[in-house]
């Protein structure tokens, strides 16, 4: 009776292949190579507008949409580079994208302020990435190998003098997995192997770090909770 069971099953999936290969729509290459793609999609604060990136120009570039009457407006127009929009700026409202120089892959953060775009994370061989917002969102939390190359720190960017200063300085290869709502702890990861892996959870105003893992296995932070009394891992 399984056996049965089982072919009547086979010859069901069978039939339907059939029936879907018959009536797959045609489409030319042409068509295929116009198709536009999307990323991001960020809401300002007051939930009124809709930015996000489309390579709709032939390449990426930055869009936002007024919510109210559905218009949309191109913020950016490069020719040469794809820009990765971040969001806004909680304060200012002003655009946060991500952009690097010929497919280098050191992709820079900049803030398009008066419709200058503005670079935060300068340096030749810089690599950075946006990390979120402090609690007052006042200030942008950064990482970024400016220092050293080797490693990526922790920087936080005041907003309106657009200065940097250094949160965490690292020096020992670790993975920047979560910073809390309050600001006061960074959860970090270091990878000793493909099957080991350990968290650590580092005290911002103390400088203290601990250990959060507790066996020999793959531990992967996630985030901590509205509370920031509880942290969240895979593993």
């Amino acid at each position: 009776m399984k056996i049965f069971l089982k072919l009547v099953v086979l010859s069901l999936v069978l039939i339907s292949c059939n029936e879907s290969r018959d009536n797959i729509k045609q489409y030319s290459i042409e068509t295929l190579m116009t198709n536009n793609r999307s990323s991001g999609g960020y809401f300002s604060k007051d939930a009124n507008k809709l930015i996000y990136s489309s390579d709709k120009s032939g390449i990426f570039n930055i869009y936002e949409v007024d919510l109210e009457n559905n218009e949309e407006t191109q913020i950016t127009d490069s020719k040469e580079e794809s820009f990765f929009v971040r969001g806004y700026s909680p304060s200012t409202r002003e655009v946060i994208y991500s952009a690097d120089v010929g497919g280098n892959e050191n992709s820079h953060i900049f803030i398009i302020r008066d419709g200058n775009s503005i670079d935060l994370t300068p340096g030749e061989n810089t690599k950075a990435s946006f990390f979120g917002w402090t609690d007052n969102e006042l200030e942008m939390y950064v990482i970024s190998n400016s220092r050293d190359p080797r490693f990526f720190d922790l920087y936080k960017v005041d907003i309106e003098t657009l200065s940097s200063r250094m949160v965490y300085k690292n020096d020992s290869g670790y993975n920047l997995n979560s910073i809390s709502n309050n600001d006061k702890y960074l959860v970090l990861s270091l990878n000793l192997s493909r099957s080991e892996q350990k968290l650590f959870l580092y005290n911002v105003n103390s400088k203290q770090q601990v250990e959060i893992s507790n066996q020999v296995a793959n531990f992967s932070g996630q985030n901590f909770d509205k509370n920031d009394e509880n942290y969240f891992y895979t593993t």
